[in-house]
């Protein structure tokens, strides 16, 4: 149940940081318009992966 749990998350996070991106890219933002953003979702989405592949073990 954790493990669905972390992936759901992981992939959250993720699409979130995609999401910004794609903004940035759209809207010809400067590349460091949402980049807090983007490298806060990225680790987010990397430990919840992490701690999914744990649950799966």
């Amino acid at each position: 149940m954790l493990f669905i749990g972390f992936s759901l998350i992981s992939v959250l996070v993720a699409g979130y940081a995609g999401f910004r991106i794609g903004q940035t890219v759209r809207y010809r933002l400067p590349w460091t318009a949402y980049l807090d953003q983007i490298l806060s979702s990225a680790a987010a989405a990397l430990l919840a992966g992490l701690l999914a592949w744990g649950q799966s073990a």
